[in-house]
């Protein structure tokens, strides 16, 4: 647990923690275009999000079918 910037490992009394290994998820920053902030996401996930988008885009325009969207999801996933 973490308490008072500190952490806090909890056990039923019966041994002691010598080490750990701790990992946690980071908060994603906020990206703003008007402050020039970069996403925290990887480059091939931009490549993913754009290829997704403009498959929905063409879809949308082209021959609208309401199964695609959750198919790329999977897909994506």
């Amino acid at each position: 647990m973490f308490y008072n910037n500190t952490i806090e490992f909890i056990t039923d009394g019966t041994y002691s923690v010598s080490n750990a290994i701790i990992r946690y998820i980071k908060s994603p920053q906020i990206v703003s275009y008007s402050l020039a902030t970069s996403s925290d996401l990887p480059e091939h996930t931009h490549d993913e999000l754009v290829s997704l988008a403009v498959r929905i885009a063409l879809e949308n325009v082209e021959q609208p079918r309401l199964q695609t969207y959750g198919q790329e999801m999977s897909v994506m996933e």
